[in-house]
């Protein structure tokens, strides 16, 4: 079993590795899980740019459409945050009301379709059993926040700062590091409670995002 992981960032490579181990109750599943986009050297650190621009040109590429090939399953991950902006075109407001989180992920999974089918005609709809998407409204952080806040809801706006807080103000420290940055290793330790299936399934409840991508993960059925 291969399980390919284009994302925005390093850190959300980590983030989602822990996850899948969790959520498949299989700690060495990370031994099966590859980066592709960003592509990691030996040192973890990252070999090609990240971000949502890299991440949507990776989508049209040759290079994407042989990692899907060679690959079981792909998973693709993005952030919302950025959704709004007008290169991207997810519409934040409908009149003046905000967009419901149902109708940005159903949007941003349209888009992440538009942006693989214009590499090459109908390659989605042909290989739709293996494409996962994880879309995160409106950061991966917010799936984590509920971790390490006592008060359970859903926090979908300012979230690395909320839970970079959230982990300083603690009475003990938790890592070995102080204050929480844009290192994979970090992300690795903050996600690392996602390792217990149960605390999978508490932030479920909370992020419907992170229920839809659950979900997603349901095609994986060989490694249930």
């Amino acid at each position: 079993m291969r399980i390919g992981i284009a994302a925005e960032g390093i850190t959300d490579q980590a983030v989602l590795e822990n996850i899948c181990c969790g959520y498949f109750e299989n700690e060495d599943l990370d031994q099966d899980l590859y980066p592709v986009q960003p592509m990691l050297d030996e040192t973890d650190k990252s070999m090609t740019r990240g971000g949502w621009k890299y991440l949507f040109s990776y989508l049209r590429s040759t290079r994407f459409r042989d990692d899907v090939n060679s690959y079981d399953y792909l998973i693709i991950q993005v952030d919302t945050d950025v959704a709004s902006r007008e290169e991207f075109g997810v519409p934040a407001l409908q009149g003046n009301q905000t967009q419901t989180q149902a109708f940005i992920i159903n949007e941003v999974r349209n888009k992440l379709i538009n942006e693989i089918d214009s590499g090459q005609q109908g390659f989605y709809q042909n290989n739709a059993n293996k494409i996962i998407f994880c879309i995160a409204v409106h950061e991966t952080e917010c799936w984590i926040h509920p971790l390490y806040c006592e008060e359970q809801f859903c926090l979908i706006d300012d979230c690395f700062e909320v839970l970079k807080e959230s982990i300083k103000e603690k009475d003990e420290p938790l890592f070995t590091w102080t204050s929480l940055s844009k290192k994979r290793d970090r992300y690795l330790d903050i996600s690392e409670p996602f390792l217990d299936k149960e605390k999978i399934l508490s932030v479920k409840d909370l992020h419907l995002s992170f229920s839809v991508f659950l979900t997603e993960l349901d095609k994986i059925q060989i490694l249930k």
